[in-house]
This record gives structure tokens, C-alpha cells and sequence, in this order.
């Protein structure tokens, strides 16, 4: 295998790759990226077996081969290559040598045959999004997830198709955070898939500018996106997702708007005193005003007031602090519509003017 690339176009890619390569695993070949050569393009595929990504750029390619080069050093090697063209060239010693215009380095490889095969070709596409949908996803969805390893479906984010939307869920059993996304044309409703928050996560990494394809295979019960040249694959989670359009409140009894800046201070304030994993935040809504409370005896107790716009009845609510606080700065909008029904049923947050986000909180019985 022989090809020539500049060093800053194959170190942006070893980049992208390396997020998915195995620090912790019984298998060597895990703690590889596996390089090939092909046509006039080479492509870099790391995987863990839950995360793979895969990119491919175009190169001068001399002579085609793969194999799989320990990660840590390669990319370790690349970071201290200077900007230039480089020539990469694997001998019959199992070495890859990286020749530049003032460097020689070689590396040890592993044969290509050892890595696993991680993209099966029989897949169905089933979504696309557009990058400042996906961002919108990952900001409203993510931070609700669980890390709770007995409960994985929690850990993962559900995505339901509508007749005109298509729905993203998450929750940890205590808070909730909804974002629909309008579907181009209006079609059938399908059984959601639960996506993994790691691999959500990663579509970070994707071009703004183009859309994002989405296909499923239920042979390896795997999720493919893929943009561009570069796919990331992921494990759906298993499992029955909570029923969570039953615990949406249709109705509030209450609806305060307040200003966002405001909110969070307030938040802030009253969980400086209200850290004990026991100690609560009480929001009392009046006609013109929310007040917070928080009180911890071996700390102290503060009150915060914020001017606010009521509609409905003047209403009481208590929260985990560091919940309400994620939801709030979850918000896009500079007001927040807080909603709720009752002391003892969930609270809802809102951006102003926008129905396409919900974050629904638990109370706490005081």
C-alpha cells in the first residue's frame, strides 16, 4: 500500500476516527485504525463494536492494500508531522513508514483481515435530518439521558415518527425533554428506535452543511449515519421505552413567564445552600413574582424573588435544584414559559413562541 496526502487532511481524519477507538478491550486489534487504500481515495475505520465511525478522502494512491495501525502512536506521530505532503507505504515486515520531506518514521502494523467487519451493505434508510436539526436534537435531548447501567434505556434517546413530525425523547425518570422536528411530507406513523446518547453525541462532529442519511439494519442491530464520505455507526438499544405522552400534562392550571437570566440566577443562588443530595427547591408562583426558596440546616437558606407574568392560580412546586437547573439552560429563547397543574404533578418549561420543545421536571413531595 502506497499513497501521498498532505499531513493536515489525514490528521483532521484520524481525528474524527479516533474518537471511536477502544482504550479499554481484550482484543489488540481494537486499539487499531484500520487504513485502505482503494481507487483514488484511502479510508479510516476505528470501532470499540458499540461506536464505529468510518471517513474516506481522496488521495494519490500508488499502490492499493490496508492494515491496521495501532492508534495511540499513529495519531500521537501525525499530531508532530508538519504541514506538507507526506507518503505513507506499508512493507512485507509489517511496518507502515511515513515519509515527508524532513521525516522517516516507521510504525508497527497488525494484518487488515484481524479487524472486524463493522458496516454491513443491507441496509434500509429510514430518516434524514438536517445538521441544524440534528444540533437542535443533541442540545435539547442529550443532557435528560441516564447514565443508570441497569436501566440502558434510559441512556438512549427515542425517536418516533409522527404523521407530520418526527419526535425525540429522552428522560432519566425524573425530567423529560421532548423536540419535534416537521417531517417534509406528512406519512404513516412507525414504532420508535432507541438511539445510544454516545452516538447522538458524535453526529456533533458531521458537516453544517449538508444533510445527514440515516439507515437501519436489523441484522446487527446497527444505526448508520452517514454524510459525505463519513459514516458512524451505533447499537439501537433494547427494550421498552416509557409511555411518556401519559405523563405530559395537556392543561396548566399555572403559567408564569420570566426572563431566562433571571431564572437561572435564581436557580444558582438557592442551590449555593441546597446542596445536600435531600435538599429541595421551592417555587411559589404569585400574580406578579416567583419566589425561590432553599433551605439546608447545616448550610443556610436563601430566597430569591424574579418579576414574572402569572396566568391561572397562584401555585407551589418543589425540585431537585440541579434538574431545574438543566432544564433552564436548556432554553434558547431570552423568556421562559414555566407551566405546572398541581404541587404534585410535573412541571413543564418552554422556549417562548416555540412548541417544538418541552422539558417536563418531577416534583419532589416536601
Amino acid at each position: 500500500m502506497v499513497f501521498t496526502v498532505l499531513s493536515g487532511i489525514l490528521q483532521k481524519h484520524l481525528a474524527l476516527t479516533a474518537h471511536s477507538i477502544s482504550t479499554r478491550t481484550q482484543l489488540p486489534i481494537l486499539s487499531s485504525i484500520l487504513v485502505r487504500a482503494k481507487g483514488d481515495s484511502v479510508t479510516l475505520t476505528a470501532t470499540d463494536l458499540e461506536l464505529s465511525i468510518e471517513t474516506t478522502f481522496q488521495c494519490v494512491v500508488d499502490e492499493e492494500g490496508e492494515v491496521a495501525v495501532p492508534a495511540k502512536t499513529f495519531l500521537e506521530l501525525l499530531s508532530q508531522v508538519p504541514e506538507g505532503k507526506i507518503t505513507l507505504k506499508t512493507s512485507a515486515q509489517n511496518t507502515i513508514q511515513i515519509v515527508g520531506e524532513s521525516i522517516s518514521s516507521k510504525l508497527q502494523v497488525q494484518p487488515a483481515d484481524e479487524f472486524p467487519d463493522i458496516f454491513e451493505e443491507t441496509k434500509v434508510a429510514f430518516l434524514t435530518l438536517q445538521p441544524k436539526d440534528m444540533e437542535k436534537i443533541t442540545k435539547y435531548t442529550l443532557f435528560a439521558t441516564s447514565s443508570e447501567v441497569t436501566k440502558p434505556i434510559w441512556s438512549g434517546v427515542l425517536c418516533e415518527r409522527k404523521e407530520n413530525e418526527i419526535r425525540f425523547v429522552a428522560t432519566d425518570g425524573f425530567r423529560l425533554s421532548l423536540v419535534s422536528i416537521p417531517r417534509e411530507e406528512a406519512g404513516e406513523e412507525q414504532k420508535g428506535i432507541v438511539f445510544s446518547s454516545r452516538f447522538l453525541k458524535e453526529l456533533g462532529a458531521l458537516r453544517e452543511d449538508m444533510p445527514i442519511q440515516f439507515y437501519l439494519s436489523d441484522q446487527v442491530n446497527q444505526i448508520v449515519a452517514v454524510q459525505d464520505g463519513v459514516r458512524i455507526a451505533g447499537r439501537k438499544i433494547e427494550g421498552e421505552f416509557p409511555s411518556y405522552s401519559k405523563i405530559i400534562p395537556h392543561e396548566a392550571s399555572s403559567k408564569i413567564i420570566v426572563k431566562k437570566d433571571d431564572l437561572l440566577r435564581a436557580v444558582k443562588i438557592c442551590s449555593v445552600v441546597a446542596r445536600d443530595s435531600t435538599s429541595v427547591l421551592v417555587c411559589e408562583l404569585h400574580k406578579d413574582q416567583m419566589r425561590m426558596f432553599a433551605q439546608t440546616a447545616s448550610v443556610g437558606e436563601s430566597t430569591v424573588t424574579i418579576e414574572g407574568t402569572l396566568k391561572g392560580e397562584e401555585n407551589a412546586i418543589a425540585f431537585n435544584p440541579r434538574f431545574l437547573l438543566d432544564g433552564v439552560n436548556a432554553i434558547s429563547t431570552d423568556e421562559v414559559v414555566f407551566e405546572m397543574t398541581a404541587p404534585l404533578s410535573p412541571a413543564v418549561l418552554k422556549n417562548t413562541n416555540d412548541e417544538s420543545f418541552l422539558h417536563l421536571i418531577m416534583p419532589v413531595r416536601v
